[in-house]
Parts: structure tokens; sequence; C-alpha cells
């Protein structure tokens, strides 16, 4: 049978005559690549970097792309196609790992069985959707985006925001939840049509937004929201998932957001205004009795760095006392913020102890205990503690941590205390940045004087 060679995403792609339902493509990497792949075994997620495919099929005469990466497993004779299940060509690796790990372990029957049960709860089918208005772009992107819930959630609210200021949608009560203000607020945004904006529209908002802050120090918190609006809704127009979004829904001709630029973002570096130690003591006065819990975060978060979603879904098989190290890692209610945030971070003398006598009394699996289930799947923001947070909040606004994020100051002033005393890189790692950047533009302060020598 004819075949033909194309290129995406530069990678050369064999396919047999595309008219037929489900022809496969193969996404063939450069030849060092599969000699590199071919160094590790099947166990390895490496090695089938370059054994991943492609699928297309044919709806309606068109010929359409899957997707979500293939891969074809061979073990003992047999040979099987799986669905990896995964748009992410490094997460498609690891499931393909995965795969044949199970048919090792459980055989042909049983690996096929559980990819297709697992498959069939986990995967979306995603919807064709006829019109193109923000909540048909919403829909359509979370059935075929693998980014994290709280993200998705993010750029939902980020468009909404935007398309809502532009075409003047009243707010109403749009905070009203219990009696459905904001369930018909967010109807109301959902059936604006994506063509309603335009980038120059964009640019008179961003405008508009900029020209009603008041001081400079308003400004600079003004230009932080709208860059981070603006950035998070372009997101739904991923570059890598356009073409898939194409296929599903009618889009303009010429995106909301295309061409709209960022402006140059204020210094964000942090200024320490707290003492650590100051902190630490009253809060063993004022809380170790009477609130333990509130006590223990506010520890996690000063001695250990923890974030506040890290700290709300801390396991205690994550505290390891025997060699004095908490395990930051994702579990069954939560997922990391990205692979860079896992880590150990080292329990100090003092607060071991502590943690020790917490454990003792310990009647759950979460270390901050609270009368909130824990939930796998939260969509609405809330925390599993969030009543403790909030005491949290208030009680560091009133020893002197008074600004937006009290709770992340502390890791901040933590990443500080650790570069002044272990150096930067020491800090970085503490604090489980992908980019020591990070860590110097916006976390560490100078708590030193330093001051040239002229005798």
């Amino acid at each position: 049978m004819p075949t033909r060679t194309d290129r995406i995403s530069g990678y050369t792609v064999a396919t047999q005559n595309p008219s037929r339902l489900g022809a496969t493509l193969h996404l063939a990497e450069p030849d060092a690549a599969k000699s590199e792949s071919n160094r590790f075994g099947k166990l390895d997620q490496r090695h089938w970097k370059s054994r991943l495919l492609i699928r297309r099929y044919v709806r309606d005469g068109e010929v359409i792309q899957d997707t979500n990466f293939y891969v074809r497993v061979q073990y003992q004779g047999h040979r099987h196609l799986f669905d990896t299940g995964e748009a992410d060509k490094a997460s498609a690796c690891r499931a393909a790992a995965i795969i044949y790990k199970s048919i090792l372990a459980n055989g042909w029957d049983q690996a096929i069985s559980d990819n297709a049960e697992i498959l069939g709860k986990a995967r979306k089918i995603p919807k064709v959707e006829s019109s193109g208005t923000v909540g048909a772009l919403i829909r359509t992107y979370e059935g075929i985006s693998t980014t994290q819930e709280s993200s998705r959630l993010s750029y939902s609210r980020a468009i909404r925001k935007i398309y809502a200021d532009i075409n003047n949608v009243p707010k109403g009560r749009k905070h009203d939840s219990r009696r459905g203000g904001h369930k018909t607020w967010i109807e109301l945004v959902d059936s604006l049509a994506l063509s309603s904006v335009t980038p120059d529209k964009a640019i008179d908002w961003k405008q508009a937004m900029l020209r009603a802050a008041g001081n400079d120090a308003q400004r600079r918190r003004v230009i932080v929201t709208v860059n981070s609006l603006i950035r998070n809704a372009k997101s739904l127009f991923s570059r890598r998932l356009l073409p898939h979004i194409k296929e599903r829904m009618p889009l303009p001709e010429i995106l909301p957001f295309e061409g709209v630029p960022l402006d140059t973002a204020p210094s964000t570096r942090y200024r320490s205004r707290i003492n650590a130690q100051d902190v630490l003591k009253a809060a063993r006065e004022e809380l170790l009795e009477d609130h333990p819990e509130c006590y223990l975060i506010v520890c996690l978060a000063l001695q250990c760095g923890l974030r506040r979603a890290e700290i709300d879904n801390l396991l205690w098989r994550s505290v390891d006392l025997i060699r004095r190290v908490v395990h930051v890692e994702s579990n069954e209610y939560y997922r990391l913020k990205s692979e860079d945030s896992q880590g150990e971070v080292d329990i100090g003398k003092s607060f071991y102890g502590e943690l020790k006598e917490f454990k003792k009394r310990a009647t759950g699996e979460f270390v901050i205990e609270s009368d909130t289930p824990a939930s796998v799947h939260r969509s609405s923001g809330a925390y599993r503690c969030q009543e403790h947070l909030e005491f949290v909040t208030g009680w560091l606004r009133g020893v002197g941590v008074n600004v937006d994020r009290p709770l992340h100051e502390l890791r901040k002033e933590v990443g500080s205390v650790i570069a002044q005393e272990h150096g930067i890189f020491a800090a970085s790692r503490f604090l489980r940045h992908s980019d020591i950047r990070i860590t110097s533009n916006y976390y560490v302060d100078k708590k030193q004087t330093i001051v040239p020598s002229f005798g």
C-alpha cells in the first residue's frame, strides 16, 4: 500500500492511506533519539519515547487526529495496541512503562482489561460544540487538556472576568452562590460570543484598568493582576491544543488575545518585615495550647517552608520521624504544583519533638486535623482546613505580618534565613524551586549588612 510522509511538530510521520478509518500515524524520532531510547529496557519510560503512535480517523469525510498517544506492546509472541490516555508525550511514556509492568505482573488479559477500565472511567470524550462561545471554549478545553484542575479553573475565571468587563455584563449577585446568583452570572458570560472580544478591545480594557489605578503602589498591583488575567486567558488557546480545539468548535479568525502585550511587571522581590524568632515565640505562647492545629500550620510554613495546599494535604505517612524529614509529595488527595515541588525537608530539633507529640495524639491520616471531610476532586478552591487557615491569617496580621498573604510570607522569610545561613543554592533546594532565579527574584531578601571595607 502506498505511503506518504508529512511533517508534524518536527517529527517525520509515516502513514498509510489516511482515508482508512483508524489509520495509525507513527511519530518517528530522529535516528539519534531512536538509538538513544534503545539503550533503555522496556521498564524504563525512556525506552518508549520513540515508540509512541498517534491514530487518525475519518469523520464526515474529514481526517481527524486523535489527541492521545498510543503504544504497541509486544511480549512473548503477543502484540496489542494500548491507548495511554495521555496527550502529553512525557506522561504517555510513563503510562507505557506502567502498562508493560502490568503485563509482566498480571498477564495480557488483566493488563488489557485494566487499561480499558481506566480509560472508561477517566477519559472524557470531547463534545463537538456548534457555537463559538466562551462556555463552549471552556468545555472543549477541559475535555482535551491534561493540566491540573486548579490551573483550568484559573484559566476559566480569567477569561470570564475579561469578557464580562468588556461586554459590560452586570455583576449583580456574582458572588452570591447560595441563591444562584453566581451560577446565573456564569451562564450570562458563557453565552457571550468569542468574537465579542478582539485584540483591540482587550488592549483598551487593559489600559482602562491601569488608568483606574490611583497611586504608584496601586498601579503596580494592577499590572500584576492584568498580566496574570491575560496570561491565564491566553492559555485556553494553547498552541499545542489549538488544532484540536478548532476541530471541535468554531473560533474567530483572529483570536481574542492575539498579539496583546503584557506590561513590564514591577519588582516583586521579597522585603523582610518580620522577625521569624518573634513569630515562633508568639505562636508557641498564644496558639500551642488553645489552637494546636493553627500552631502546627505556622510551624510547617515557617520552619519547613511548605505552601498552603501542601500543609492542607500533608499526611502523617509523609512525615518520617526516624530520618527527621517531611516528604513533600503528591497523594490521593492532592497533586503537587509541579514535579520540581517534590522533595524532602529536614525537621529541626525543637520542631521534631513537638511533631512526635502531635503524632501521638493524631486521630486521622492528616497532619492538620479538620472536621471538613477530604475531597479527592475539589473545584471550589476551598481548603479542607479552611477554618484553621483563616484563623492563622488573622492571627499573623495581629502579630505584625500585615501583608496580602501572611502565611506565604512565612515561606519567603524562611527562604531568606536559609539563604543567609547556607547560601542561595541551599535556599532554592529548601524551597523546592525549579529555577534558582525564582528564589533570587521573589523569595530572598538581603538580611546582612554589606558595606565596603575602607579601614
